[in-house]
Parts: C-alpha cells; sequence; structure tokens
C-alpha cells in the first residue's frame, strides 16, 4: 500500500487509512503491483468510513477506484461506490486489463478515516451463475467467450436451452 499524507494501520483485521492532518480534502492511496494474467480483473472487498465533519452522519462517503499502469486503457473507467459507517460489501469490474500489472487507486472524499477488509483480486471474467428450482441462469458480461461447465457446477442435471425472441438483444 502507497499514499501520501495518509497512514495505514491494522484494526481488528481490517486495515485503516487515515489523513495525517485533519484538513485533506479526501484519502488518496493505492494498491501497487496487482498481477493480472487474465483478460478481465475482478476487485472484491468489505468498505466502511467514519461519517464526514459537518454532515449528517446519514450521508454516505464518496469513494472512487481506478486502475493504473505504464500502459492504461480507456475502458478502465473510474468505479464509484460508497461508505459509511455500516460494513458494505463492494466489486469493481475492470475489462481488457492486458498490461499484466497494475495499480489499483482510491480516493475517498474528505479525510475521516475508511477502513477496508476482505479485499480479494481475480484476474478473471466476472460470470454468473444463478440456480433456481426449475432452471438456471448464465451471464457474463465480460467481453471474452467463457465455458461454462455444468456438469461442475450443478452435477446430475439436464438443461434445455432457450432462444430468445427477435426482439432481444442477442448481446
Amino acid at each position: 500500500w502507497k499514499g501520501e499524507n495518509v497512514t495505514f494501520t491494522v484494526e481488528n483485521g481490517s486495515l485503516k487509512v487515515s489523513a495525517e492532518t485533519g484538513d485533506a480534502k479526501s484519502l488518496i492511496f493505492k494498491l501497487t503491483g496487482i498481477r493480472c494474467e487474465g483478460p478481465d480483473l475482478f476487485v472484491s472487498l468489505r468498505i466502511r468510513a467514519d461519517p464526514m465533519k459537518h454532515y449528517p452522519k446519514e450521508i454516505p462517503r464518496l469513494v472512487r477506484v481506478s486502475l493504473s499502469s505504464e500502459q492504461p486503457r480507456p475502458e478502465w473507467k473510474e468505479i464509484m461506490t460508497w461508505a459509511n459507517e455500516e460494513w458494505f460489501e463492494a466489486g469493481f469490474y475492470f475489462r481488457n486489463v492486458t498490461s499484466g500489472e497494475v495499480d489499483l487507486e482510491f480516493e475517498a472524499e474528505s479525510s475521516e478515516p475508511i477502513w477496508l477488509s476482505n479485499m480479494s483480486v481475480h484476474a478473471h471474467p466476472d460470470v454468473m451463475i444463478r440456480e433456481f428450482e426449475n432452471g438456471l441462469v448464465l451471464a457474463n458480461p465480460s467481453l471474452h467467450e467463457y465455458t461454462f461447465n455444468l456438469d461442475v457446477l450443478t452435477p446430475g442435471k439436464v438443461y434445455r436451452r432457450l432462444n430468445g425472441s427477435e426482439n432481444q438483444d442477442p448481446e
């Protein structure tokens, strides 16, 4: 972890990020050297934050997350989430990460501390599966082909494919 004018401490298994001075407009820091050997990068973490001074505690803080590398890509758009006093599960999905190594940059508004925990980083498309009583939904929002192995995911079950109508988006 790197950051200017911030301190990092560990509290109860969580990373606490604090401003060195109370007059900072934001907390800016990054996790450096993330290896990405797949086409996409998915980051999952838990986040919480102290409320901003001079605001009601019900107003959450904006947190921006982005990628940077020696070869930045235009599709690595900044992704935003909110943080307040309750732990929140956040996920960030970046497509076409081809540089091999990237930095994950954070910017949280205001100078009050924030906490991060349970971070996981996966160089993998963000594919999803959801099983229902009489069916299954498979989703692949990535721009890359992905093969679901139904024998492994739902052993012993048989499915038939339903084709959408001509008025539905085939993508």
